[in-house]
């Protein structure tokens, strides 16, 4: 914010008034809220999920192909089918929509 203010002291408070001013002005804090439905949301988040099981399925299948020692827990899930079912769930869920 650029303020106009006087040196002469005829404009004391009119200065003052828009040093105040301005000071308020810059402690404003915005924050953008994306507006979207419910079902939206859902459908975004469904796929965000699908994404992260996607990939996570692929690593541990790449690891298994190329024999390396495959810990579940490095990847967040205990089991891979039940990745595997959970994705196949959000896929019918996202076919709802």
């Amino acid at each position: 914010m650029i303020c106009a203010i006087s040196p002469a002291f005829l404009n004391y408070e009119e200065t003052l008034s828009t040093l105040r001013y301005a000071d308020n002005a810059k402690k404003i804090k915005n924050n953008a809220v994306i507006n979207e439905s419910v079902q939206d949301r859902m459908i975004r988040e469904l796929k965000e999920e699908n994404a992260k099981l996607r990939d996570i399925v692929k690593k541990v299948f790449r690891d298994q192909k190329e024999g390396k020692p495959i810990n579940l827990e490095e990847y967040g899930i205990t089991d891979v089918e039940q990745a595997i079912e959970d994705m196949n769930e959000n896929e019918k869920l996202l076919d709802d929509f």
